[in-house]
């Protein structure tokens, strides 16, 4: 994500043990291998968090405009609605550590506990693969059909195949928005050998954090692809996450204390907004985690109050996170066939122009949705029926400390 793109709202409500988590053995009896049902010792009830998944539908709505703000820019030539989403792309750090807090969020109890490996990964391949597939199967039909609007470099096969199996790419993937989807998978592997290792691969986990934050230090020389890749600044935002979930699972922060963080969430992606090039010329390679802290601290805040029920979220908000990932998906290539129609019929629209490109970003925002009812509910639901079930007596966790 999306998975923040990549995970479902019935990832958020898997969390038998969540808040009241005391380490790897803390679910076993006395006596050698006698394992005991998982303790629910959750301090609340809250399972969904509807504030997240609104956001994600919000941060699915940015990287469009953003997309669609590229292809007036680039493509058409002409500036789309002054420049105000020029940044809507930093919506894919929010999906990076929204994915982080959600896969701990819902997978608290599964770590150290071995049995519950294959039916986590079912559920994360079963989550990002199969819309995924579609997507791409009806962009390719469009490239084979002679859909103009798709570098040369995207038709090798060795580029097609790459693509597919979500290998990361030294330039863009076939579909381009999905080298996101290569981090999701990665991060979705990291928590899996948390599964299967316990709590003591935490210390992993604290060398791969340090190996990111030096590499990336201004200055240092940096790894060229495909070393880059495992230690690119975005993986900090998914351990952002986790720690975003860590702190709510512990109740640690206060009412007051969640407005202030949101707050200056906010604050940090305002003053981000206005002075961009001047933070990536500071910070360079480590540029994405200021984005990655503002979302990291609005994460906290908000999902925070709504677990005090200081508010609500609109229904058509939920639907629309519930969506983004098929929105996601789709959005970019509506725009791209958008864009060459307006291409032939630029000096019609030169006077409407921006109003011209939300009606291309509106009808993109309407054929994901579209996917998302029709074609990825019905898949996901039928999918997610099958594979391995959960082992839910509690088979026997891999010994190891709580974080």
């Amino acid at each position: 994500m999306l998975t923040g793109i990549g995970l479902s709202k019935t990832d958020y409500a898997r969390n038998p043990s969540f808040f009241g988590f005391h380490g790897g053995d803390s679910v076993l009896q006395k006596g050698p291998h006698k394992a005991c049902p998982r303790q629910h010792l959750m301090p609340s009830s809250k399972q969904h968090y509807d504030s997240l998944q609104a956001g994600r539908g919000l941060a699915a709505v940015a990287v469009l405009l953003f997309h669609t703000w590229l292809m007036a820019r680039d493509k058409l030539g002409h500036v789309f609605a002054q420049n105000l989403f020029i940044h809507g792309d930093r919506g894919v750090d929010f999906f990076f550590v929204l994915s982080g807090f959600i896969i701990l969020h819902a997978n608290w109890s599964s770590v150290g506990v071995p049995n519950d490996a294959p039916r986590y990964f079912y559920r994360r391949l079963v989550r990002v693969y199969p819309i995924f597939l579609v997507i791409t199967a009806v962009k390719l039909a469009y490239m084979l059909l002679g859909g103009p609007g798709i570098p040369a470099y995207k038709s090798g096969l060795s580029h097609l195949l790459c693509s597919t199996l979500l290998i990361p790419l030294p330039d863009f993937p076939f579909l381009a928005v999905s080298w996101s989807l290569c981090f999701e998978m990665f991060f979705y592997s990291i928590f899996l050998l948390f599964i299967l290792f316990g709590w003591r691969f935490r210390w992993w986990l604290f060398l791969h954090v340090a190996v990111c934050l030096v590499i990336n230090i201004p200055g240092m020389p940096g790894l060229d692809y495909p070393g880059g890749f495992f230690v690119h600044t975005r993986i900090l935002d998914f351990y952002l996450g986790c720690a975003a979930a860590w702190i709510c699972a512990r109740g640690f922060v206060s009412t007051r204390l969640a407005l202030t963080l949101a707050a200056c969430g906010v604050g940090m992606l305002l003053v981000g907004h206005f002075t961009h090039d001047q933070l990536e010329a500071t910070f360079r390679a480590l540029g994405p985690l200021y984005w990655g802290i503002a979302f990291f601290l609005i994460i906290t805040g908000v999902a925070t109050l709504e677990r005090l029920k200081h508010f609500s979220v609109p229904r058509w908000l939920t639907y629309l996170g519930d969506a983004s990932y098929s929105v996601y998906l789709v959005h970019n290539n509506v725009i791209l066939v958008g864009g060459a129609v307006l291409a032939k019929r630029l000096h019609l629209v030169e006077d409407y122009f921006s109003l011209a490109m939300f009606v291309v970003a509106g009808a993109s925002l309407a054929a994901g949705i579209a996917c998302y009812q029709f074609i990825e509910k019905p898949v996901l639901r039928w999918f997610q029926n099958k594979g391995p079930v959960r082992n839910s007596d509690g088979a026997r966790p891999v010994s190891g400390r709580s974080a």
